[in-house]
């Protein structure tokens, strides 16, 4: 006998993999546009002049709202 089956716990079947990679997919993706953000930095320091608190804001802004445009 494995160890799986001797504490009663059964190894993760094809349905509960796919269920993660439906769950996981949303935060790839968000984390791929807050990525782009990291590249737009500069820009937006340069065009807005931004105090490093007020960056912050607009980094926590927009990784909190741009899920919600989708």
């Amino acid at each position: 006998m494995t160890a799986a089956t001797d504490t009663g716990i059964n190894p993760a079947g094809r349905k509960e993999w796919i269920a993660l990679i439906v769950l996981c997919l949303p935060l790839m993706i968000v984390s791929m546009d807050v990525s782009v953000l990291f590249f737009a930095a500069p820009a937006i320091a340069a065009d807005l002049h931004p105090t490093a608190t007020q960056q912050l804001w607009i980094f926590d802004v927009y990784a909190s709202f741009s899920p919600v445009c989708y």
